[in-house]
Order: C-alpha cells, then structure tokens, then sequence
C-alpha cells in the first residue's frame, strides 16, 4: 500500500515551503539602516524600582496637596485596597516643585543640578497601570 505523503517528492514539496519562511525570516531580522541619522547620540532609560517616587521628582500633582491627609476614597473615588488590604491616605510630595527651562517642566527641589538642565531631558509622563501599588504596577512596565 502506498501513502501518498510518503514519497519523497512529496516530501521534499511540504517541506520547501518551510525553507522560505526560514529565508524570510532571516531578512526580518537582518539588521538594517535607518533612514536618516537618529538625533540622540545616547538614551539614558531610568527605571527605578525602589527609587524615588514619580510624585517626588518629575510629576507634579497639585491635587495632592489639596488632598493631603484625606481617605483617598473619599478624594478620588473607588480605589482598591493593596496587597495588604489597607489603604493609606493621600500624602502630597514632602519637596516644592518650579517650572524649570523654557520648556515649563515641573521639577521638584530634590532635583536642583537636573533642574539647571530642564530643556534637555524627555520627561514621559504617558504611562499607566490600573493598580494602586508599584509592585504589582512594575510588571506591566
């Protein structure tokens, strides 16, 4: 009895499309040239788990002060309770903060020698997480 997927010319049909995929494959990641020259010469990426706090640095919230000392609940609305089933209060950044640079970046005091260079940093201020503590919150970085 003779299968049909059991010659070799059948095999050898099956088993060249794969080779194609592997060919392609290989241009996708093949490294390629940029279209132009990139405009940053070094990227410094910071991500500081168990390092200052956003709220203490580069984000300034005025709501917080507003709120300071209040039930976040009562302030915010609906929150969830942390891995440890408490929820604290609202606490407003222990640091003044200034518009620094042309630019207008809100740079706390803690800063004052990054502050000088406010015009020249990248400030991302887009990310979020919908969870109200950072260790859960880190994994979705």
């Amino acid at each position: 009895m003779k299968y049909p997927l059991s010659t070799r010319r059948n095999f050898l049909q099956k088993a060249s499309l794969g080779f194609g995929s592997l060919a392609l494959a290989g241009l996708y990641g093949a490294p390629m040239t940029p279209h132009h020259p990139p405009p940053a010469k070094n990227v410094i990426f910071l991500f500081m788990e168990g390092g200052v706090s956003q709220v203490d640095s580069f984000d300034y919230k005025p709501m917080l002060s507003k709120y300071h000392g209040e039930d976040p609940r009562q302030a915010i609305g609906k929150i969830e309770a942390t891995q440890f089933e408490k929820v604290g209060r609202v606490m407003k950044s222990p640091w003044a903060f200034k518009q620094r640079g042309k630019c207008g970046a809100w740079i706390s005091e803690l800063f004052p020698h990054i502050a000088e260079l406010a015009d020249e940093l990248a400030i991302i201020r887009s990310m979020t997480a919908n969870f109200p503590e950072h260790t859960s919150a880190c994994y979705y970085m």
